[in-house]
């Protein structure tokens, strides 16, 4: 019971609204507590009391007391704990423990309908679990600036060049800190257009509705097609390998920053996709 006291101060405006709920100590004495609540407002013999000092528009606990004398008008409770530096004096308010529970489970019920609760708190499918993002950014050191033989039609040369990319993110969130993306992109730049699948896993180092860091790993397959002069082969399906690091800032839109490294099988001696991507993206949660 100590350690639930620890959040009384968020409870203190629903405290000051139910007043009626709260009594008063109206006499002390080195072991008892007489408190203003008796047969008339329904206490009996062996409740808890909680007793509390004011603190602005909040409370702070002071002790405990156990009800071992019940009369008409108010009772008398033995002190059976004192929290340390505190000391019981009179006009402090008494809040039975049953009382106290009553508006706990109103708070969390408030906290659950403003959606500031914490994970621990979240029921399966609330909201934030499953999000879509928009994500631009650039894709850079790719082999796709291509250079062709001009008497046989093969390909020369493929140089390194930049591209833009963009793309669609689905995500699922697994256990709070695990989220599994599926991600659809595409890209501009060079000579190679490449449509991509991606799936990830990542490990976000703080709760998913929070803002913070997150690393994560996938494959991709990628489907790359070119213009190519005479009978030369203009497509293939290469498989991907991603490795990222981001930082994501959750609210009504969600905003994230990506850094990360993709892997791509070589398509013939020279064509290759690899690259160090950045990307920023926007989003919600739902």
């Amino acid at each position: 019971m100590r350690k639930m006291l620890l959040a009384m101060s968020l409870l203190g405006l629903a405290m000051t609204v139910q007043a009626e709920e709260v009594h008063y100590v109206i006499k002390v004495t080195p072991t008892l507590a007489y408190i203003d609540a008796g047969q008339q407002t329904g206490t009996q013999k062996g409740d808890v009391y909680l007793l509390l000092r004011e603190r602005g528009e909040h409370f702070t606990q002071v002790a405990e007391v156990e009800i071992v004398r019940v009369d008409s008008a108010f009772s008398i409770g033995e002190i059976t704990y004192v929290e340390p530096g505190e000391k019981v004096e009179v006009l402090q308010r008494a809040l039975s423990e049953r009382d106290w529970q009553m508006m706990a489970d109103q708070a969390h019920e408030a906290a659950l309908m403003r959606g500031g609760q914490s994970e621990s708190e979240r029921p399966d499918g609330a909201l934030g679990k499953r999000s879509i993002l928009f994500m631009m950014g650039g894709e850079w050191g790719r082999s796709t600036d291509l250079r062709w033989n001009a008497q046989n039609n093969l390909l020369a040369e493929a140089r390194s060049g930049n591209g833009l990319g963009i793309g669609v993110r689905l995500g699922q969130v697994l256990q709070n800190r695990w989220r599994l993306n599926f991600t659809y992109s595409t890209n501009a730049g060079g000579d190679v257009d490449d449509l991509v699948i991606e799936l990830d896993m990542h490990r976000l180092l703080s709760d998913y509705n929070r803002a913070g860091l997150y690393i994560g790993a996938g494959v991709g397959l990628h489907q790359l097609s070119i213009d190519a002069p005479g009978t030369s082969d203009d497509s293939a399906n290469k498989l991907g390998f991603n490795l990222m690091a981001g930082l994501q800032i959750p609210g009504r839109w969600t905003f994230v920053a990506e850094t990360g490294l993709q892997r791509v099988v070589t398509w013939g001696p020279s064509i290759d996709m690899s690259n160090v991507r950045t990307y920023i993206g926007l989003g919600r949660a739902f």
